[in-house]
């Protein structure tokens, strides 16, 4: 795969990013955006599970645009949980449908805790996004957003031990879903997915390899 180090700006934002572009067949590509988990926690486009997934939607010849929101890392700006993050992933988005050898027309999201709630806060804000991919989401985000009712094809995957994201809640939750929405637990796996990163890695990637045909 080729990576791509880009900073993007908008206005006041200054934001940095890595662009991966498949190498094994032919552009125009599909192409994914990852959303990090909350950086007071270690989350960054560097975190492990983050780079894992880039490199498994790689390997499904789908590109991906992994970025640190404003107040991340070298990103500029300061995280405040609410319109900063919007305009954040609203630029980053931009950018993904832009780049040359990406179909615009082919493009998901995939949130990971933090990272999920900012695209479910932002869900009517995307309606160009085909598919969305939500692991270890906040059951808060789900319950404010209106994802109970959209239509686009949708993941939601959390651990099995997972002691920030209860369960039951989650569960009882996306049984509301209509369309309903694939949901998966991954075994033995905390919030963070430590030692999963793999394994869940590999089952979102199969997911947009499917929807973003």
């Amino acid at each position: 795969m080729r990576q791509t180090s880009i900073e993007f700006r908008d206005k006041s934002l200054s934001l940095e990013g890595i662009i991966t572009m498949p190498q094994r067949s032919l552009p125009p590509f599909p192409a994914v955006i990852v959303c990090h988990p909350h950086p007071f926690f270690g989350g960054s486009m560097d975190h492990k599970l983050v780079k894992i997934l880039s490199q498994a939607l790689d390997e499904e010849a789908i590109a991906t645009l992994r970025f640190n929101f404003q107040g991340a890392d070298h990103s500029r700006g300061i995280l405040n949980s609410g319109p900063a993050e919007q305009q954040s992933l609203e630029v980053a988005l931009n950018l993904l449908r832009d780049w040359r050898g990406v179909d615009r027309k082919r493009i998901g999201m995939a949130g990971f805790s933090f990272g999920a709630s900012v695209i479910l806060d932002g869900l009517s804000r995307y309606k160009e996004v085909k598919a969305i991919a939500l692991i270890s989401p906040p059951v808060s985000a789900l319950r404010r957003s209106p994802i109970q009712k959209d239509r686009r094809p949708k993941l939601v995957l959390v651990g099995e031990l997972d002691r920030l994201v209860s369960l039951s809640q989650l569960t009882e939750t996306i049984a509301t879903f209509q369309p309903p929405a694939e949901f998966q637990i991954i075994p033995s796996a905390n919030h963070g997915l430590a030692d999963h990163e793999s394994e869940t890695a590999t089952r979102v990637a199969h997911f947009f390899r499917r929807v973003l045909e």
